[in-house]
């Protein structure tokens, strides 16, 4: 039988508070809208929460997702969202960076305060991250508000594109609309990064990235004995929760 690549891919969320992350993130992982409930589950590294509420910034959620390239390419996707990027001015600890392939970068449209703070988050992001293959986009939530209640125009979304040579994508946790096609283009980003122990766009040897992916093959008749597929509503492979 033909082998399936798989692409395990660590991907960390960050923003501000109000940024609609959490948000963002419970969309992912439930498929539905979170409300005004916190989004962000009481997992923690070392340190309990209390009544529900963090009591220290290291608490953290992760989902897992598939999305399946083609037949033959899967990416399969650990998704972090920590609770630590909602307090202003505070950064992450190292090892949340650790491994990570993808980092997607949250901002919304009504509030352009979150914008403004994406360049702190893209500086610290690449301090601990290392590998030039990391892919990094923006995702700016909120895009189902009317234009009026916009603080954050088209122009100055593509202003900031321009400037960081990032890729920015608008999509709503409330509708789901644009997150499936989001995460799809950044599976296929990571798909076309050169793999671990090749050599990258620059020639130089990626052997010593430890966050690079690692690519497993197998059978396909093991793939479907783990994974369960499912589309979209036009039609596409999007993704699955594991």
């Amino acid at each position: 039988m033909a082998a399936t690549k798989k692409y395990p891919t660590r991907v960390i969320l960050l923003g501000e508070a109000r940024s609609g992350k959490s948000s963002l993130f419970y969309r992912i992982k439930h498929k539905q809208y979170r409300g005004s409930s916190r989004g962000t589950d009481v997992t923690t590294d070392g340190y309990p929460l209390s009544g529900g509420h963090a009591v220290q910034s290291r608490g953290y959620d992760f989902c897992t997702r598939q999305i399946i390239i083609s037949p033959e390419t899967h990416v399969n996707m650990t998704i972090m969202d920590s609770i630590y990027s909602q307090e202003r001015g505070q950064s992450l600890s190292a090892h949340f960076y650790r491994r990570i392939q993808a980092v997607i970068l949250v901002c919304s449209v009504d509030n352009e305060y979150s914008l403004l703070r994406l360049p702190f988050w893209i500086e610290e992001a690449r301090l601990y991250i290392k590998d030039q293959r990391t892919v990094y986009v923006v995702v700016c939530t909120k895009c189902d508000i009317q234009d009026k209640d916009r603080e954050i125009t088209p122009e100055m979304l593509q202003a900031f594109s321009s400037h960081h040579e990032l890729p920015v994508y608008e999509v709503s946790a409330k509708t789901g609309d644009g997150v499936n096609e989001m995460l799809r283009n950044i599976a296929l980003r990571v798909v076309e990064q050169p793999q671990k122990g090749g050599t990258g766009r620059s020639g130089a040897s990626s052997r010593n990235n430890e966050s690079a992916p690692l690519l497993v093959e197998s059978t396909e008749q093991e793939n479907e004995s783990h994974f369960v597929t499912t589309h979209d509503v036009s039609g596409n492979c999007c993704c699955t929760i594991l």
